[in-house]
């Protein structure tokens, strides 16, 4: 199977997201700027060159509840649990909005 070969591809990238969705505070706006923004615009047209050969592509990427769970550093240890538990209530809803997002019918 070829790069060229798949019908749906499901992408998991917690270090985008859709519009500006950014963690909390002046951390969080550091974080978008400056990684977040960056590591999107290069997702969007990927998943748009993908999308124009005719695959499907369903993007799950974090929103705000996330990004809140996470905090402005997030790889901080000490917010593991707490990005965890958000994680928990959250998935459902992110996993639920991409399918209605995406082309998959």
């Amino acid at each position: 199977m070829g790069p060229d070969d798949a019908d749906l591809i499901y992408l998991l990238a917690p270090m985008a997201s859709a519009g500006a969705v950014s963690g909390p505070g002046v951390g969080g706006a550091l974080e978008r700027f400056l990684l977040r923004k960056p590591m999107s615009t290069v997702m969007w047209r990927e998943v748009e060159t993908v999308r124009a050969r005719g695959t499907e592509v369903v993007v799950i990427t974090p929103d705000a509840r996330d990004l809140r769970g996470l905090g402005p550093n997030f790889m901080a240890r000490d917010k593991r649990a707490e990005a965890f538990e958000q994680s928990m209530i959250s998935a459902a809803d992110s996993v639920r909005r991409a399918l209605d997002e995406g082309a998959v019918a």
